[in-house]
């Protein structure tokens, strides 16, 4: 048998290649996984989903959380941490009720869920390049997002919907410590195909460290310092209200509210027994006339109070260049 070895550093911080959307090789540790995840807002409609899929091939299983809502109703809420892991195909990936399928790499893929009488069958197209997250150093894993187009069907609650939505995908592989992640507050917006955001600040034993990108009229921007203050928050749940702003350069391209609508989804680790992870749809809104609901996760391993006020500089993510 062939042992498994370490990934070396230049695997860490080498540049993302269209390789990279296919399944990797485990290095042999309990805590590699292989994620795929996408969030969607069909704003006409008011459906607004999650499909999070966490491969661990070291442990011969996957955790899968299914969030699917008609405005604040849940149509279909499955999670699940401990689902049997099938090998599957170079380019596919499937646990429990859900499938992600590359047909494209960073084009096209296909996102499945099957479970009961909901059935949702989507096809994401990417609008930007990938952003590569780019804590690789850090985090011993790699992980980039993309903003997409999504199209497909939704059959749920005895009901049938053409879903034309937007939304943001991800892909992450590595060794994933949740331990070493102490607060996170990450969202993923968008108002139209042309306007769209991603922001997160995340502690990583100890250090804050900045993600994230603006896409204003179609132009994507890299942001260089954010700032977060929680209003109202309370231990044991979510922030509920937010203001968030962020800069490109020296220029304020957020100044939003950001109100806590309705709450998806809760994950824990049982490593800490501390830790806490709240999913949610949210609110954004700010003084330019952009609104929308977007997708917000919050994650601590502290109680929450309000009126806390965060700041970060130095981006360390960058575009991946194809």
């Amino acid at each position: 048998m062939t042992a498994f070895k370490p990934p070396t550093p230049d695997e860490l911080v080498r540049s993302i290649t269209p390789e990279d959307e296919f399944n990797h090789q485990p290095h042999g540790e309990r805590n590699w996984r292989e994620n795929c995840w996408l969030t969607f807002f069909d704003h006409a409609n008011e459906l607004r989903g999650v499909v999070y899929q966490n491969l661990q091939p070291e442990l011969g299983k996957a955790l899968v959380l299914v969030m699917l809502y008609h405005r604040d109703r849940p149509l279909l809420v499955v999670r699940d941490v401990a689902v049997p892991l099938q090998p599957d195909s170079h380019e596919r990936r499937a646990a429990g009720p859900t499938r992600f399928e590359c047909l494209e790499p960073f084009q096209r893929w296909r996102v499945v869920v099957d479970h009961g009488d909901v059935q949702l069958e989507v096809t994401w197209e990417g609008l930007y390049p990938a952003y590569d997250w780019g804590w690789g150093s850090i985090m011993r894993a790699r992980h980039y997002e993309q903003a997409v187009r999504v199209e497909g069907r939704l059959v749920a609650d005895g009901r049938t919907w053409d879903v034309h939505a937007l939304g943001q995908r991800d892909h992450a592989w590595g060794h994933r410590e949740p331990q070493a992640i102490s607060d996170v507050w990450s969202s993923r917006v968008f108002f139209t195909e042309q306007d769209n955001q991603h922001t997160t600040i995340a502690t990583v034993r100890g250090e804050q460290f900045l993600f994230g990108y603006t896409i204003r009229n179609g132009t994507p921007r890299l942001l260089d310092r954010m700032a977060i203050r929680r209003l109202d928050a309370y231990s044991g749940g979510p922030p509920l209200s937010t203001e968030l702003r962020g800069w490109s350069g020296d220029e304020l391209v957020l100044d939003q509210q950001v109100r806590l609508e309705t709450v998806v989804g809760v994950l824990g680790f049982a490593e800490t027994g501390e830790n806490r992870q709240f999913f949610t749809f949210s609110d954004f809104s700010d003084g330019a006339g952009l609104a929308a609901v977007g997708q917000l996760d919050a994650w601590w391993a502290a109680p929450l109070s309000a009126d806390t006020y965060r700041t970060c500089e130095g981006n360390r993510g960058s575009w991946v260049e194809r």
